[in-house]
């Protein structure tokens, strides 16, 4: 792809009106906080520490270096000794206020059907998820739960019914727009004036503004077929726009806890131009002559994943060696992802190498395994995971247009002659073993690349 000039969202419009405060209502227990947007913030549901059991003061230190400090100061003071509703109930967005994917599919049949297949669509209703924070939330005696549900039910959170979601969860309670997930008006609501530069979260902008739920926003302005004002928005096809939820950090150490955004935005598709929606929301030509962009949302749970890596095994027979050695090595290269792999929550997922090295009658004479992914420590320096509370981040992934090279000896074994085989896999596991082990679950392998060489034994 030839050289762009990249586009970014700068989140800054000279229309913006000129007030000297917007308004960020959102929720935090008991407590409902308005306060100025002119201020770092983090998000709402991010100020909330349902991962450990570390102090609010030691939470707040932490992010003292990254916020306003005076402004922590006054909203430390205001969580120890407010308990009154600071906002109204009229502040917040209704259910009602959004329309339901059904009602789009009336005119954009095409676009909804596509969103009906994809991830976004299942953002709420997919039962691994549901699996997965079912047992979280067993574990931490419902901690976590605003914070998990805010972008898999972006709607419930913006309208403030995530608070009253039991625990356990009653998945069918919520109303039928809420069970949408990812639901159209969600997105094509979100004008992008409610930047706030570096602090993308659900809970870090107003979505959208009170009143204009009515307008949406994509690729054009003007009026779709009468059923509703449109106005193009540039943030809608930025990657920032993504990062509303590809871009969590922990809310006491900071750390990452999921920074695919951030991978993409400080590496060389960025710097192309390179959109996230280029990749994962392919164009095309609609019959009425219009370009759509697709609404599958490929993504890592799609076959798309086996388009991220290219893998390359080779060998020679080491010279001046005894007993004869061959020296191997498989090279894995992100030659597809415009962010590391893998990617997604931390540890969550994690990738490997499986290289096996067979004789010329198909027995196996060595294997060797390289693993790729991310690990969570805690105070013990013992593996945790990303629920809990962790000191420290051990990182092995394969970041973009990056390769691992990964080299080890096979000891020949004595009188073999001919050739040896060997075969490279790169797999996958959608939930790390980990994880899956300390929850109870199954996880699904797949193989992303392969490779395979012979190496002949004969100087």
């Amino acid at each position: 792809m030839g050289a762009a000039t990249p586009r970014r969202f700068s989140g800054r419009h000279d229309d913006r009106p000129p007030v000297k405060e917007r308004v960020l209502t959102r929720s935090l227990g008991l407590i409902r906080l308005r306060v100025p947007t002119s201020q770092r913030v983090m998000s709402m549901s991010d100020l909330q520490n349902p991962f450990g059991s570390k102090s609010w003061v030691m939470g707040l230190l932490r992010r003292a270096e990254l916020n306003n400090l005076v402004f922590l100061a006054c909203l430390f003071a205001l969580l120890v000794f407010a308990r009154p509703v600071l906002a109204q109930e009229e502040d917040w967005f209704k259910e009602a206020d959004f329309t339901s994917a059904q009602e789009c599919g009336a005119c954009h049949a095409s676009i909804y059907n596509q969103w009906t297949q994809s991830v976004h669509s299942r953002a709420l209703t997919d039962p691994l998820y549901q699996t997965v924070l079912d047992k979280v939330l067993e574990r931490q005696g419902g901690r976590n739960k605003i914070r998990c549900l805010s972008c898999h039910t972006p709607v419930a959170s913006v309208s403030g019914t995530t608070i009253d979601v039991p625990t356990p969860i009653d998945w069918e309670g919520l109303s039928p727009v809420a069970m949408e997930g990812v639901t159209c008006d969600f997105c094509h609501t979100i004008s992008g004036r409610e930047d706030l530069g570096e602090n993308i979260a659900v809970g870090a902008y107003v979505f959208p503004r009170k009143g204009r739920t009515h307008v949406k926003y994509g690729p054009r302005s003007g009026s779709d077929g009468g059923a509703h004002p449109s106005e193009a928005s540039e943030f809608l096809r930025s990657g920032e726009f993504c990062a509303i939820c590809h871009n969590k950090s922990h809310p006491v150490s900071a750390t990452q806890v999921q920074s695919t955004y951030g991978e993409w935005r400080s590496g060389p598709y960025a710097a192309r131009g390179v959109q996230c929606q280029d990749c994962h929301m392919p164009g095309y030509t609609e019959p009425d002559g219009h370009t759509a962009k697709a609404h599958v949302f490929m993504g890592g749970r799609t076959e798309m994943v086996k388009k991220a890596a290219t893998l390359t095994v080779f060998g020679n027979l080491a010279s001046g060696t005894n007993p004869r050695t061959v020296e191997i090595t498989a090279s894995v290269r992100n030659s597809g992802a415009g962010h590391a792999i893998p990617t997604g929550l931390t540890g969550l997922r994690e990738m490997w190498l499986e290289v096996a090295v067979t004789d010329p009658s198909g027995n196996q004479i060595q294997q060797q395994r390289f693993w790729f992914g991310q690990r969570l420590l805690g105070r013990n320096g013992q593996e945790t995971f990303f629920w809990e509370e962790f000191d420290k981040l051990e990182e092995n992934r394969i970041f973009p247009e990056q390769s691992a090279e990964n080299t080890f000896s096979v000891t020949v074994p004595q009188g073999l002659n001919g050739s040896l085989r060997v075969e490279a896999r790169l797999m996958l596991h959608y939930i790390s073993r980990g994880i899956a082990s300390e929850l109870g679950l199954a996880t699904e392998t797949i193989e992303m690349a392969s490779s395979a060489t012979t190496i002949s034994l004969d100087r």
